[in-house]
């Protein structure tokens, strides 16, 4: 709800970066850290925002 009403950009997808994400509650475990899986999920909701605005993709849609 906090971005909801943004311009679709990078600073949205930089806004994304550092949304709570309270919804979500990854496990951790030998494949991969709760953190790791969390920053994947940030990331995919990035990617997937930047796609349907019509952006071009790239390897990471936000440097860490």
């Amino acid at each position: 709800a906090a971005l909801r009403g943004l311009p679709v950009d990078q600073a949205l997808a930089t806004a994304i970066q550092s949304a709570p994400m309270d919804e979500l509650s990854p496990i951790g475990d030998v494949r991969g850290s709760a953190e790791y899986r969390l920053d994947a999920a940030r990331e995919i909701v990035v990617r997937a925002v930047l796609d349907a605005a019509g952006y071009p993709s790239s390897d990471k849609a936000v440097a860490a």
